[in-house]
C-alpha cells in the first residue's frame, strides 16, 4: 500500500520520481511516480533548514530536470537534482565555515531516512562492499543496495564521486523499520573562514530488479568521470608459484606462451614483488628505483622487458607508487616525503611509509620512478599494490564491512588537499607520466576500502578481493568479492579476482570452476602457473578461457539468496541474434548443488520450450520447459549455452570458447529459403573448431545435406556429422583466421530413438562417498538411491555421478535408467553397495621392484621446502608412526610428483604418511592420491587411490597403497592435497614407493 505524501511544502520531480520537502519538519520524501509508493521517508538532513526552492537546472552531465535547493541556517545546502531520464535522483550537500577561523571537518551526512517497499524490514537483504546481509548490517563502502530478496525489487544508494571524501552507505532497523544514510567520510577536510564547500554527489533510486538499479549506478559512475576502457589483457602474474621468478624461467614461460597460448588471446607477462631493491622490516623492499644487486635479473627490467617483446608480449611489472620505507638507508635524505604523524613518518603495517602526494618532492620522486618503469623500461602494464597508503591511513586487510579508520589523522604537506584527493592525485600522476597505453592495475581494495571509491575514474583495473590461492576455499575468494560488485565490471574497471589455478594439485574439477566461473563473469584472466610443466588438459582449460568476451550483460541471478552467488548468466546480442550462456557453479566441495530454477527468473526470453548444451560434458540438453534442473556435483561447474527451440535448425554454440560463441561466433544467420544456416568464425589454427546445432524432432524436420566454406585459411575443411536431433560440424584449419561456413539441410523426418539400457555399471566405495560409472549413448540419466535415511536422486548428462551422503554401514541399492532427447525412460540397471564401517588402515604392500628414489621425475613441486629422495622435507629421516625408512620421498603440501609409469610396471605401491617430525603439532592434515594419466587430448586423469584424511588430530596418520596400473596410463602423478585448514606442518613421506613389474 503506497502512503500518502503531504501536500505541505515544496516539490520537484522528473519522469520518475517526485521529492516533497515538508518545511515544518526539515525532511523531505521521494515518490516513485510509477506506482505511487513514497519509498524514502521522513529523510531528515543533518541542519536545520532555512528555507527551500526549486528551479529548472540544465546540468553539463546530467542534463535538463528540476533540483530542489534546501538552504540551511548555518549556511550551507542540500540539493536534491532530478535529471530526466536518470533513475536516480542525485543529492549533494554543500558545508559552510561563517566563523572567522578554519573549521575541520570529518563526516558528512546528507540526510537519514526510512525505507518502505513494501515488505517486512526484516524481510529484507543487504548488499554491499560487506556481502550479503540482512537490512541491518555495518556500512558498505562506496555502494548499497536494499531489497526484497523474492523479487529483487528495492533500492540503490551510492557516492557517484570521490573526488575527496570516502563514500560509505548504512542501512539498519529502526522499531521495525528499514533506515537509510549515506556518509561521506573526509577524515580532514578543511572549510576556509567565511567559506563553503561543495561535498560529492550520492544517488538514490528504486528498481524493480536492483541488479539494473546497480548497473545504472556504475553506467552514472562512467558518465560522470567519461570513462573509456581499453581492452582487457590475459595475464600471466608471476607471484602465486614463482615469487618474482627470474631471468631463465620468466623466458621460458614466455616462449612457451607464445608458442601455444598467443593464438588464444595471452597477451602480458607480470613480473611480481622481489625484482627491486632496498631495505625493510615491513612488507616487501620499496626502492623501485633501482633492481637488487643480487636479484633474479641481473641482465636488468630493461632488457628483461625486451626480451618479453620479442616474443610479441607486453611486459608487466608490480611495485608500490605511494610507499617507501623511512629507516632504509636510500631514504634518508627524503624523510620529507611522507605523511607524518606524532613528529615521525607515518608508517603503517606491511604498507612500510607512506609518501605524501600533496608534496611537491614526493610527486617528482614517484614521477622519476613511473618515468622510467614505464619510458626507459618499457613496462606497459603496472600492478600497482599497497594502493591505500596514498590515503595516509592504516592497513586493515581484510576490509569488506565499514570500519573506522585514521583517515585524515597523519600530518599532510598541503593540508587543504583531503587524503582522497591527495591519493587520486597521485594516481593521475601515475597516468599521466605513463601515459594512456599502459594498463593500470589497483590492488587491492580490502587493504584498505578507502582506495575502493577513490580510485573510480583512474584506473584500468582493480583487485577486489584478497589474495587468493590453490585450495577450494582461498579460489572462491575472486568469486565472492567479484560477484558483489559485479557491475562495476566493463563500466567502471575491469574487477581482477586474482589468478586462475590450473596445476595438478587443484583437482581438475575445481580448477575448471574457477576458470569458467572469471571466464562467463567477464573479470580479469590472470594465471600463475609454469606452464610448460602442466599437462596438457590444464593448458586446455586456459586456451578455452581466452580471451574475455566484452560483453557487459552478464550477471548473477540469486545473488541476494547465495554469496557467493551460484547461478550466472551472460546475455549476447551483439551479432543481432540473442545468446544465452548459464553458469551453475557450486561453491560447496563437499555437496552437490541441486539446481531447479524457473527459467523466467534465470531472465530467459519467454518461450515454449529450449535447447541448450553442456560445454564441459561436451554433450547436448533435451529440450526443456519452464524450469531449469541440473545437477553439479560438488565443487564443480556446468556452462549451459542455451536457445529457445524452434521449428528450424538452431546453433546453440561452439567449442572455442567457454562463452560458447561470444567471442568467435562474429555472424549467423538461417534462410528458410535455402535451408540454409550460415555463420562467419574465428578460428585458432590447427584447434578443431565445433560448431553444435540442434533441430526438431519429428516426421518432419531438417537433415544435413552439405557444409560449405566460402571464405576460409587455404586448406580448411569441414565435416559434418548428424545424430538424430543433434549435429556437429567440425571446422579444421592449418592457420588461424575468419571462416564463413554454411550448412545446408534438407527436409526428412528426425527420430529421437528410445535409448537403451545403460552398460557397465561399476561403483567406488570413497571414505565418504559412492562414485558409479557406467556406459550408454543417452541424452541423459536418471539415478536414484534405496536405503539410508536421506533421499538420492539426480538428473544428469554425465555417465557418472558421485553421492557424497551416504554413511558406513549401510547397504545401498542403486539405480540408473538412460534418458532420451524426448524424455522416454530406459529400463533401469541397478547395483548394491556396501559401505565399510570406517576407513581402516591397509596392510603395508610388498616392496617395489623398482623404487621412485630410483628413477627421474618428470616434474617435482612442493608447497614448502626442497624435494627430497631419501629425507624428509626438512632434511631429517623418513619417520612414519615411529618407523625410520631409508627409501622413499619427502614432500610438503601441496605437492605433485610425476613419474613416467615404467615398461612392464604392473602395480604402484607406497606406504604414506605425515612426517613424525610434525607430531606433536595438531595443525597437519593432508589427502594423499595417486592420479593416472594416459596422455590422450581430451582426457582428463583419474584418481586411482586416495587416502581419507591423515591428520594429528585423528590418530590415523599413515596410509598404504597397492594400486593396479591401468594398461593405458602413461603416467602417476603422486600427490599430496593440503585441507582447508592451510598447509602448516603438512610435511609428508612417500616411503617404499615405487613400481612393481612381476
Amino acid at each position: 500500500m503506497a502512503l500518502a505524501v503531504s501536500a505541505r511544502g515544496v516539490e520537484a520531480q522528473n519522469d520518475r520520481y517526485k521529492v516533497s520537502f515538508d518545511e515544518a519538519q526539515g525532511a523531505f520524501s521521494i515518490v516513485d511516480k510509477a506506482d505511487g509508493r513514497c519509498f524514502l521517508q521522513d529523510a531528515r538532513l543533518s541542519e536545520t533548514a532555512a528555507k527551500a526552492a526549486v528551479a529548472p537546472v540544465d546540468d553539463p552531465v546530467w542534463g535538463k530536470g528540476e533540483a530542489l535547493q534546501v538552504t540551511l541556517k548555518g549556511g550551507g545546502a542540500v540539493r536534491v537534482l532530478l535529471p530526466n531520464g536518470l533513475p536516480f535522483l542525485l543529492i549533494r550537500a554543500r558545508v559552510a565555515n561563517g566563523g572567522a577561523a578554519e573549521t575541520r571537518v570529518a563526516k558528512v551526512v546528507p540526510f537519514e531516512g526510512t525505507l518502505d517497499l513494501g515488505v517486512n524490514a526484516a524481510r529484507l537483504k543487504a548488499l554491499g562492499t560487506a556481502g550479503l546481509t540482512g537490512v541491518a548490517q555495518p556500512g558498505s563502502y562506496a555502494f548499497l543496495a536494499v531489497a526484497d530478496p523474492e523479487t529483487r525489487a528495492g533500492v540503490v544508494c551510492g557516492w557517484l564521486s570521490h573526488d575527496r571524501g570516502s563514500g560509505v552507505v548504512f542501512s539498519g532497523i529502526k522499531d521495525g523499520v528499514a533506515t537509510l544514510k549515506p556518509q561521506l567520510d573526509y577524515g580532514d577536510l578543511r572549510v576556509p573562514a567565511n567559506a563553503t564547500v561543495e561535498t560529492e554527489t550520492v544517488a538514490v533510486g528504486r528498481f524493480d530488479d536492483v541488479r539494473l538499479g546497480l548497473e545504472a549506478y556504475a553506467e552514472a559512475i562512467a558518465k560522470l568521470y567519461r570513462i573509456q576502457l581499453p581492452t582487457l589483457p590475459t595475464v600471466y602474474c608471476t607471484w602465486y608459484h614463482a615469487g618474482a621468478s627470474d631471468e631463465k624461467r620468466l623466458l621460458e614461460n614466455a616462449k612457451f606462451a607464445q608458442e601455444h597460448l598467443v593464438p588464444f588471446g595471452f597477451s602480458v607477462v607480470q613480473i611480481d614483488d622481489g625484482w627491486q631493491d632496498g631495505q625493510s622490516k615491513n612488507g616487501p623492499r620499496k626502492n623501485f628505483n633501482a633492481i637488487a644487486p643480487k636479484g633474479p635479473y641481473p641482465s636488468g627490467m630493461k632488457r628483461t622487458a625486451e626480451n618479453l617483446n620479442a616474443c610479441g608480449l607486453v611486459a608487466g611489472i608490480w611495485f608500490m607508487p605511494f610507499a617507501g620505507t623511512h629507516d632504509d638507508p636510500f631514504f634518508a635524505d627524503k624523510q620529507d616525503l611522507f605523511y607524518r604523524k606524532d613528529g615521525k613518518p607515518y608508517d603503517t603495517r606491511w604498507g612500510g611509509t607512506c609518501l605524501d602526494m600533496t608534496n611537491p618532492r614526493a610527486r617528482e620522486y614517484l614521477r622519476a620512478i613511473v618515468e622510467r618503469i614505464s619510458r626507459e623500461w618499457g613496462y606497459r602494464y603496472f600492478k600497482m599494490d599497497g594502493m591505500w597508503t596514498g590515503t595516509g591511513a592504516q592497513l586493515l586487510y581484510v576490509n569488506s564491512a565499514y570500519k573506522e579508520d585514521d583517515l585524515g589523522q597523519a600530518q599532510r604537506h598541503d593540508p587543504s588537499m583531503t587524503p582522497i584527493e591527495a591519493y587520486r592525485a597521485g594516481i593521475r600522476l601515475v597516468r599521466d607520466t605513463a601515459g594512456r597505453d599502459v594498463f593500470l592495475l589497483g590492488c587491492c581494495a580490502p587493504q584498505n576500502m578507502r582506495s575502493f571509491g577513490g580510485a573510480f575514474g583512474l584506473i584500468d583495473a582493480m583487485r577486489i578481493g584478497p589474495d587468493n590461492g590453490p585450495n577450494f576455499d582461498a579460489m572462491l575468494r575472486g568469486p565472492i568479492f567479484g560477484g558483489r560488485t559485479y557491475f562495476l565490471n566493463r563500466r567502471v574497471w575491469y574487477n581482477d579476482p586474482d589468478p586462475v589455478y590450473v596445476r595438478p594439485s587443484v583437482p581438475y574439477h575445481q580448477a575448471q570452476n574457477l576458470v569458467s566461473w572469471v571466464t562467463l563473469s567477464g573479470q580479469l584472466h590472470a594465471s600463475s602457473e609454469d606452464f610448460g610443466k602442466l599437462p596438457p588438459e590444464r593448458v586446455e582449460l586456459l586456451k578455452r578461457a581466452m580471451p574475455s568476451h566484452e560483453a557487459k550483460s552478464v550477471r548473477p541471478v540469486d545473488f541476494l539468496e547465495s554469496d557467493p552467488a551460484r547461478i550466472w548468466i551472460l546475455t549476447d546480442e551483439r551479432t543481432g541474434i540473442r545468446r544465452d550462456v548459464v553458469g551453475l557453479f557450486n561453491w560447496d566441495k563437499d555437496k552437490p548443488f541441486e539446481v531447479d530454477i524457473p527459467v523466467a527468473k534465470l531472465g530467459l526470453p519467454a518461450a515454449d520450450s529450449y535447447v541448450a548444451f553442456d560445454y564441459w560434458g561436451r554433450s547436448f540438453v533435451p529440450p526443456f520447459a519452464e524450469r531449469l534442473r541440473a545437477h553439479v556435483p560438488a565443487g564443480a561447474c556446468l556452462v549451459l549455452s542455451i536457445r529457445a527451440a524452434a521449428a528450424h535448425p538452431v546453433l546453440l554454440g561452439t567449442s572455442r570458447h567457454i562463452t560458447q560463441g561470444c567471442t568467435d561466433l562474429l555472424a549467423e544467420k538461417w534462410d528458410e529459403a535455402s535451408g540454409t544456416l550460415s555463420g562467419t568464425s574465428r578460428v585458432v589454427g590447427n584447434d578443431p573448431y565445433e560448431i553444435r546445432i540442434v533441430v526438431p524432432a519429428g516426421k518432419t524436420s531438417w537433415q544435413v545435406e552439405q557444409v560449405g566454406l566460402a571464405e576460409a585459411p587455404e586448406g580448411a575443411k569441414a565435416t559434418p556429422k548428424q545424430d538424430g536431433p543433434t549435429v556437429r560440424v567440425t571446422l579444421e584449419a592449418p592457420r588461424s583466421g575468419d571462416v564463413k561456413w554454411a550448412v545446408r539441410f534438407k527436409r526428412g523426418p528426425v527420430l529421437a530413438e528410445k535409448p537403451g539400457k545403460v552398460t557397465n555399471l561399476q561403483f567406488k566405495i570413497g571414505f565418504s562417498s559412492v562414485q558409479l560409472e557406467w556406459k550408454g549413448a543417452a541424452a541423459g540419466y536418471d539415478v536414484t538411491r534405496e536405503g539410508g535415511d536421506e533421499a538420492f536422486a539426480v538428473s544428469t548428462p554425465a555417465e557418472r555421478v558421485t553421492d557424497p551422503t551416504v554413511k558406513g554401514g549401510i547397504e545401498y541399492r542403486y539405480s540408473v535408467r538412460a534418458r532420451g532427447w524426448s524424455g522416454e525412460r530406459s529400463e533401469a540397471v541397478t547395483v548394491t553397495v556396501k559401505t565399510p564401517d570406517a576407513p581402516k588402515r591397509p596392510a603395508d604392500p610388498p616392496a617395489p621392484d623398482l623404487f621412485c628414489d630410483d628413477l627421474k621425475p618428470l616434474q617435482a613441486a612442493v608447497g614448502w621446502g626442497p624435494f627430497t629422495i631419501g629425507k624428509s622435507v626438512s632434511g631429517k629421516p623418513l619417520t612414519v608412526d615411529g618407523k625410520r625408512h631409508a627409501k622413499g620421498l619427502g614432500v610438503h603440501a601441496e605437492s605433485t610428483v610425476v613419474y613416467a609409469v615404467p615398461q612392464g610396471a604392473k602395480r604402484f605401491v607406497a606406504t604414506v604418511g605425515l612426517d613424525d617430525s610434525q607430531k606433536s603439532d595438531e595443525r597437519p592434515s593432508v589427502i594423499f592420491k595417486v592420479v593416472g594419466d594416459v596422455k590422450e587430448m581430451g582426457e582428463a586423469p583419474q584418481v586411482l587411490a586416495e587416502t581419507p584424511v591423515l591428520s594429528n588430530a585423528s590418530k590415523l596418520r599413515s596410509w598404504a597403497f597397492d594400486v593396479e596400473i591401468p594398461e593405458r596410463v602413461k603416467e602417476l602423478r603422486l600427490i599430496v592435497d593440503p585441507t582447508p585448514d592451510g598447509i602448516a606442518a603438512d610435511h609428508a613421506d612417500w616411503v617404499n614407493a615405487g613400481f612393481v613389474t612381476k
